[in-house]
């Protein structure tokens, strides 16, 4: 069975391509004959009106997923808002003039060749819906990214009703108007501390001014979107739990986990959006038109480093950054052109290195005179050794402290 559409769908479009990894500034041009995608049974085409970017975006350029992205080169974008211009012989969803929007990768981690920064795109019917009438295109292009990776976010969490919920780096809103929370608390820089309220946060903390850590009430789940997930643990009740949409490892009793797009989690929210009660967030700067795509990119690439602990503003930059507190995405900032980061694909030119220990006794004999002279030192936690009956406690302290100052030891250890 053929495809319906309309008769006027170009073979060629305009879109947004880079070829090799990097910055944006460097690799990401605007290529005006770029084919149209053939769609197959299951997807429709779709003239784009308006695509989103997500952090994942750039990072995605700048090669951090090359292990499982598809081959270069690549038309980027997850999010997309547009109008169904072709239908494939088993789409039942939708018809061709249906306005629709949805994020296109179903597999967050495994995105697709050709995005949604382009005139046209083609996608999967299960991961669209319909756009809702009270929303512009630009709006709701906003939204699919984020709010399903917050909706599966909580689902994972298991949250309902009447439990409690703080939010590093996001608003909330969902957790109280679909979920039921009770409490809503959620992090942010003193500028966007109204923004949190407007949004339905009944604390808004100021990252800037307090730890929420050290916040006196603990809640049922703490949702990290920034990397926090050490820390969050120490805000989260007995019993509770952390979800961390950040890659890295989790900290228990943190869920990690990587969005499975799909146009149902867009549908069940339908009602919400319709009814004002989730609203989407916009930055300040958007929309950008579609020629000033480059500057979009680079607006947040350096955005999304605001409220950090601001070692990418250091003067100087270096040869290499040792990187062992799970930071790589900000040291790649601090190290010279050409100098030696923490993954592959880094921009500046540089050379990125993940490294797993491989343990041998010749190591420890070549430091062995830096070791005997001074000059290489041991750094003992102030609160070791722990005596060995007391195990329990130092591996709890491991973990509730993160980051200890310095090795935790265990000593002695029983003679059999």
């Amino acid at each position: 069975m053929a495809a319906a559409s309309t008769d006027s769908t170009p073979s060629v479009n305009k879109a947004w391509v880079y070829s090799e990894y990097g910055k944006s500034a460097d690799v990401l041009k605007l290529d005006p004959n770029v084919p149209v995608p053939e769609i197959k049974e299951d997807q429709v085409l779709i003239k784009v009106v308006a695509a989103a970017l997500n952090p994942i975006d750039y990072k995605r350029m700048f090669g951090y997923i090359k292990a499982t992205d598809s081959p270069l080169p690549t038309v980027p974008g997850y999010d997309v808002a547009g109008v169904v211009v072709k239908v494939g012989s088993q789409v039942t969803k939708f018809k061709v003039g249906d306005e629709v929007y949805g994020d296109l990768n179903e597999k967050a981690a495994q995105p697709k060749k050709f995005g949604s920064l382009a005139e046209y795109t083609a996608a999967e019917e299960r991961v669209l819906a319909l756009k809702p009438k009270n929303l512009s295109f630009v709006e709701a292009a906003s939204l699919p990214l984020a709010i399903e990776t917050a909706y599966e976010g909580l689902e994972r969490t298991e949250f309902s009703a009447g439990k409690s919920i703080l939010v590093l780096g996001g608003a909330g809103g969902l957790a109280k108007h679909v979920f039921g929370a009770s409490k809503v608390a959620a992090t942010a820089s003193t500028r966007k501390l109204e923004l949190l309220r407007s949004l339905g946060a009944d604390l808004a903390v100021d990252y800037t001014k307090e730890k929420f850590e050290e916040l006196p009430e603990k809640f049922d789940v703490v949702y990290d979107t920034v990397g926090e997930s050490d820390r969050a643990v120490k805000a989260v009740k007995e019993g509770g739990k952390v979800v961390t949409i950040v890659s890295g490892p989790a900290a228990p009793p943190a869920v990690h986990f990587v969005l499975t797009s799909t146009g149902t989690v867009l549908e069940k929210l339908k009602p919400y959006l319709e009814g004002g009660k989730v609203k989407p967030v916009l930055d300040p700067t958007s929309p950008y038109p579609f020629s000033k795509t480059v500057e979009a990119f680079a607006y947040l690439e350096t955005s999304r480093a605001t409220g950090k602990d601001n070692f990418k503003d250091l003067p100087e930059k270096f040869d290499v950054v040792y990187d062992a507190v799970g930071q790589s995405d900000r040291a790649v900032k601090a190290v010279k052109k050409g100098g030696e980061g923490c993954d592959s694909g880094r921009p500046n030119n540089t050379t990125s290195l993940h490294v797993y220990a491989d343990f041998y006794g010749s190591i420890l004999e070549k430091l062995n005179p830096y070791l005997e002279s001074g000059k290489v030192k041991a750094v003992i936690d102030p609160n070791g050794p722990y005596p060995f009956s007391k195990n329990l406690e130092a591996f709890a302290y491991l973990q509730a402290s993160s980051r200890a100052i310095g090795k935790v030891v265990v000593y002695p250890i029983p003679s059999p």
